[in-house]
């Protein structure tokens, strides 16, 4: 049973990745960072850029997606090529 609820939640966070390329204007690709006991990981990326952008947050302790797994918040920034917060 534990094996068919993680095949279900990876399942649903496959859909949710794929689902943000596809309807989200200017989006190329995604993932989610996902905390665990204090530890990160990449979860269901479309691409292998958006796991080494994840690496590069991990490294340096900052940015969107880490503030957001860290924080439990919500991160909004409508062009992150402009955003200066990271």
């Amino acid at each position: 049973q534990g094996h068919a609820k993680d095949t279900a939640l990876e399942h649903a966070l496959s859909s949710i990745t794929s689902s943000a390329v596809e309807l989200i204007e200017g989006v190329d690709f995604a993932d989610m960072l996902v905390m665990h006991e204090g530890e990160a990981r990449s979860a269901r990326p479309t691409a292998p850029l958006a796991v080494e952008l994840d690496m590069v947050q991990l490294h340096h302790q900052q940015g969107p997606c880490l503030d957001a797994a860290i924080n439990e918040t919500v991160i909004i920034s409508t062009d992150l090529r402009e955003e200066r917060r990271w």
